[in-house]
């Protein structure tokens, strides 16, 4: 289940275009990274081009847009190639919905190691998959206490009793 979140600023703002972009994204991540678009999350924020500074002047001033694209895919579900393919196609769709661009624009393509999701966690307790790992990233630290509950007691209390139960 990737996660996208999208800024963008351009001169040719329109009301749909947040809805299009949505569209544009879930699209590319579908056909060529191969995500279920239906457990595909897009976040569009649109921003003011008078706000956006590249090189201490605003994309007004430039008259040109730029966006900032970041995918978050599990690692290691993606090939280099078909990154690059997707990256290319996401530049070329957004120059179309809201270009010309500015060169500093940018598409990130990051693998994330997953937590347990929740529909891996369905899957797990009604026996479709034997096994459950639960990682979580080497730089991430966790402090349940902070709110006020063990979630990660939790998930891994549910998922010794699917695997005892399988």
């Amino acid at each position: 289940m990737p996660m996208i979140s999208i800024q963008y600023a351009t001169p040719r703002s329109r009301t749909e275009l947040p809805k299009e972009i949505a569209k544009a994204a879930r699209q590319l991540s579908s056909e060529i990274l191969h995500k279920n678009p239906e457990v595909t999350a897009v976040v569009v924020e649109e921003m003011e081009p008078a706000n956006w500074f590249i090189a201490s002047k605003s994309l007004t001033e430039h008259g040109l847009a730029s966006f900032w694209f970041d995918v978050r895919i599990t690692d290691g579900t993606n090939t280099r190639d078909e990154k690059a393919a997707f990256i290319a196609a996401t530049f070329t769709k957004m120059n179309e919905l809201i270009g010309p661009l500015h060169n500093a624009t940018s598409v990130n393509a990051v693998d994330a190691t997953p937590i347990v999701g929740r529909e891996r966690q369905r899957d797990v307790m009604h026996g479709r998959e034997r096994q459950a790992t639960l990682a979580l990233p080497t730089i991430c630290r966790l402090n349940a206490s902070e709110f006020g509950i063990d979630p990660i007691r939790n998930i891994v209390t549910e998922l010794i009793e699917a695997n005892a139960a399988a």
